[in-house]
């Protein structure tokens, strides 16, 4: 259901809550990579494992918590919102890949 459709409206307007779900997915995916990438730094520097492990539940329950208020709007905002985290995952890979060369 579109909550943004008014009879009138272009088509193409109804897609803006899918782009927008890109886009947080993106960004949700940049965040929880990121920091799993900076985590995996700061451990190799010696940083606490305990903090390291507390911080790595603390990002898998954000992420979890996120997808599962967006999975209250629908089966497509959470299947986009999921697909741009997986986006964001490849960016962050190829970014870490690149680095490290």
């Amino acid at each position: 259901m579109n909550l943004f459709a008014v009879d009138g409206d272009p088509a193409w307007l109804s897609l803006i809550p899918v782009f927008v779900h890109a886009i947080g997915g993106i960004v949700l995916g940049v965040i929880y990579f990121g920091a799993g990438w900076r985590s995996a730094v700061e451990l190799a520097k010696g940083a606490s494992a305990a903090k390291i492990a507390a911080l790595t539940v603390f990002r898998f329950a954000a992420l979890a918590g996120v997808l599962f208020l967006v999975s209250l709007e629908g089966a497509v905002p959470l299947l986009v919102t999921a697909f741009g985290v997986l986006v964001a995952r490849f960016l962050i890979v190829r970014r870490v890949k690149r680095s490290a060369s």
